[in-house]
């Protein structure tokens, strides 16, 4: 009697021990698939706040507005060089200095023959090299307002 009972006691621990590497596996693929989803929604919110800074930036480019007034009131820190803003922003999207930047948008003004040509984008820093995560370039006619401070 206690032999048949040892053996189905066997047979149970068994099982059990099968059980128990089967929850093991869904446990750790369900781990993986919270793990890419939560780095699927960091992305989409880096890349929503890339267009929303740059569609800011391009929206102040069409109404004509001075760009570097529009920095100066919105950011503390940018920087200039020619017609080259660069305004850098930390992990969170705060604005900050340079060095300390995660992510930077960069926006070139120029002139081709009667339009302004205004190119934006946002780049993300990878190693060496940055990445871009959004770009857009805009073309609006200079006004004979704007044509006339530039003489």
């Amino acid at each position: 009697m206690i032999e048949g009972q040892a053996r189905r006691s066997g047979v149970f621990l068994l099982e059990l021990m099968i059980s128990i590497l089967f929850f093991c596996i869904a446990a750790a693929v369900g781990l993986q698939l919270f793990v890419k989803s939560h780095c699927i929604s960091e992305d989409a919110g880096n890349m929503n706040m890339a267009v929303h800074k740059a569609a800011a930036a391009a929206e102040v480019f069409r109404s004509g507005t001075d760009m570097e007034d529009y920095l100066k009131e919105e950011y503390s820190y940018y920087e200039k060089e020619d017609n080259t803003f660069l305004v850098s922003f930390a992990a969170d999207w705060e604005n900050c200095k340079t060095k300390d930047a995660e992510y930077t948008l960069w926006i070139t003004l120029g002139e081709a023959k009667q339009w302004m040509v205004g190119h934006f984008a946002v780049k993300q820093k990878d190693g060496e090299k940055d990445k871009i995560i959004y770009e857009v370039e805009l073309k609006r006619v200079i006004s004979q307002r704007e044509a006339a401070e530039d003489e």
